[in-house]
């Protein structure tokens, strides 16, 4: 190991030459030094090097930027390559360079752990870099070999990242946009690669109820045509409104809502950060579902999970029930918004009396009251 040395390039080029003319090191340690893309390269030479016998390279905290990683990945696809564990972590290393790393993962089979995260410079074209996302994403079905790439705390990638967001890829993407969680969707899944279907009764008792009241998931789900025009979310902030949801979804997935149905907590009966919510059509939900594949699912900075209601529900036997319920609830929303708006206007009553009162104290004039103000300030 030559750890923390203040290594440079002429001290990495000579180790190349060494490794280069028989040195049988497997485990070579430079981190934490000062090798820019001089050094690299030669290092990557060295790894087409029939002589070579590294197994594990360690490069971090260094200062390569695209070059430099473009010859190490040059070397990665020799057939003498017998790298099996790679950190380029905390370089200078921009779009190129990233790129040819991913893309290189996909010609060495020995490699099984390869760390670029946390480069000092950033991503500027994301559809360059997604070029590299896609081709490592078609080979990670194939791969016969383990496979863990680190690829996170890299800014730019943008929602590139989730092309090749996985469990043997790890990025920005899960940690900062999308909710990486087992959702309702999982076990609508499951339940209907089964087989199997869920009773009206079976879902009354994971809901708090089904049907107009209050907090209760809507009737609508046990209908068919209706339950594929809608998706649940879940994992949303508990401050988040039923509006805030609407015009998210109009607005970003440029989706139809017909309605939402916001579930409560059946304890506590307030918000447990899930809804249903119907569209009006089958392409919004394909619009929603594919905004949180992208990524974007997120309301004031917090990602939730949209999911469609893909599962098999034994037919509901109370026909008009669904219409009847929709009606009640939309009649319970109209009050309510009623109550907002008689609110808003009491206050605004309120507001408006007040200040004819200050400034009838005042000799009617507004000139005064604002000296007044502007006095008590």
């Amino acid at each position: 190991t030559m750890h923390n040395c203040a290594l440079k390039d002429a001290g990495a080029v000579h180790l190349a030459s060494l490794i280069t003319a028989g040195w049988g090191v497997q485990d070579l340690d430079l981190g934490f030094n000062e090798i820019s893309d001089g050094g690299f390269s030669a290092l990557g030479e060295c790894l087409s090097s029939p002589n070579n016998k590294i197994t594990r390279l360690q490069l971090r905290i260094n200062r390569s930027r695209n070059d430099g990683a473009k010859a190490i990945a040059a070397g990665m696809v020799s057939p003498h390559c017998c790298l099996e564990w790679l950190s380029v972590s905390s370089n200078v290393i921009g779009t190129q360079g990233i790129r040819a790393l991913l893309e290189a993962v996909v010609n060495c089979q020995t490699i099984a752990n390869m760390d670029i995260s946390g480069q000092k410079e950033a991503v500027w074209s994301e559809d360059d870099f997604a070029q590299g996302a896609k081709k490592l994403a078609a080979h990670l079905s194939d791969r016969k070999t383990p496979l863990r790439v680190d690829a996170s705390g890299i800014e730019g990638m943008g929602n590139a990242s989730a092309v090749v967001d996985c469990g043997a890829v790890a990025t920005e993407f899960s940690a900062k946009q999308k909710c990486s969680a087992v959702c309702l969707q999982d076990a609508f899944h499951l339940l209907k690669g089964l087989g199997a279907e869920v009773s009206r009764e079976q879902l009354d008792a994971a809901m708090a109820g089904i049907g107009s009241g209050t907090g209760s998931a809507p009737s609508w789900l046990l209908e068919g045509g209706m339950r594929s025009k809608g998706v649940y979310i879940s994992r949303l902030e508990l401050s988040i409104t039923k509006d805030r949801i609407e015009d998210f979804l109009e607005s970003e997935a440029d989706a139809s809502v017909q309605e939402i149905v916001m579930c409560q907590d059946r304890a506590m009966k307030s918000p447990n950060g899930t809804c249903f919510v119907l569209f009006k059509d089958q392409a919004s939900v394909d619009k929603a579902v594919a905004l949180y594949h992208k990524g974007s699912a997120a309301i004031y900075g917090s990602p939730f999970i949209i999911c469609s209601l893909d599962m098999l529900i034994q037919e509901g036997g109370q026909g008009g029930s669904a219409e009847a319920d929709m009606a009640a609830r939309a009649r319970e929303e109209e009050e309510r918004k009623k109550q907002e708006r008689s609110m808003a206007d009491a206050l605004h009553d309120t507001a408006m009396e007040k200040q004819k009162n200050q400034k009838a104290a005042y000799g009617g004039s507004d000139m005064g009251m604002s000296q007044a103000n502007a006095v008590g300030r």
